[in-house]
């Protein structure tokens, strides 16, 4: 028997999503754990390598949830995904846990042809759940595994004191993309050690993004921002370490707007934009 969970990003609840009686009906695949190596932010992973953190309950950022026994009958179920703004979902398996962060993207309100019944299905929301999970995690040995690190720490709160500080030449190939325009003297030695550490994980989100991709984020930071965005251009102009936060949080997808009151808020920090 295994458990569906998932992360409201409102408050700290977890809520049950269904209970599967067959064991055998996997929703994420096992991890291939050949070849692991305990994270190194400077260590760039090869195609079939994974990161690893050992002794994982007795680290600050360590979910609750995992350091206690795991029974489905402590939670409540959800009763309706259009209510709820969803953070991630977690697989639960006996001693496996299994993490996949839940961005904009997957959440599809359209209509769709099931393939395999040839019907159409039009009773959204949907949620497209990718085939390999962000993290997995062996409560038995204690070690959480993974290969993003931008994917888990949306998942594991504070979990970028790991994470080192951009250098010079770094912050300024990264102001210098071409959506950026730094202005009012704003300038490398005004980037504080914060901002710093999320430039230098948001990298490896940006080499993922195709160019359409890169244009949908773009404009979902300017649902989400009064950031002074120039349209000739095609720039944001920044002019403050605010701002600069204010569009990285973009880039990592943080914003949501509530379904009661439409407030809109940048997750895990609940802080209203």
């Amino acid at each position: 028997m295994s458990t569906l969970m998932v992360k409201a990003k409102s408050g700290d609840e977890f809520l049950k999503v269904m209970t599967f009686k067959n064991s055998d009906e996997p929703v994420f695949p096992e991890y291939n754990l050949n070849d692991v190596i305990e994270f190194d932010p400077k260590y760039k992973l090869e195609d079939e390598e994974y990161y690893m953190i050992s002794d994982f309950s007795n680290k600050d950022f360590c979910l609750d949830i995992l350091r206690e026994d795991f029974s489905d009958t402590n939670f409540n179920s959800i009763q309706d995904f259009k209510d709820v703004k969803l953070d991630f979902i977690f697989w639960v398996k006996d001693m496996d846990y299994y993490f996949q962060r839940v961005t904009f993207k997957q959440v599809v309100n359209k209509k769709f042809l099931n393939l395999t019944s040839k019907k159409l299905v039009d009773e959204g929301p949907v949620l497209v759940i990718k085939e390999e999970a962000d993290a997995y995690y062996d409560k038995e040995k204690d070690i959480l595994y993974f290969k993003n690190f931008n994917a888990i720490k949306g998942i594991f709160s504070e979990i970028e004191v790991l994470y080192k500080e951009a250098t010079d030449l770094e912050v300024a190939a990264f102001l210098s993309k071409d959506f950026i325009e730094v202005v009012e003297g704003y300038s490398i030695d005004s980037v504080k050690v914060s901002n710093r550490k999320r430039i230098s994980m948001i990298e490896s989100v940006l080499n993922d993004l195709s160019e359409e991709d890169l244009k949908s984020i773009l404009e979902y930071i300017r649902e989400y921002n009064d950031l002074i965005y120039d349209t000739t251009e095609n720039k944001f102009k920044i002019k403050s370490d605010q701002e600069l936060k204010n569009l990285l949080f973009g880039i990592d997808q943080r914003y949501y707007t509530t379904v009661v009151g439409q407030e809109k808020r940048v997750a895990n920090s609940i802080a209203k934009v």
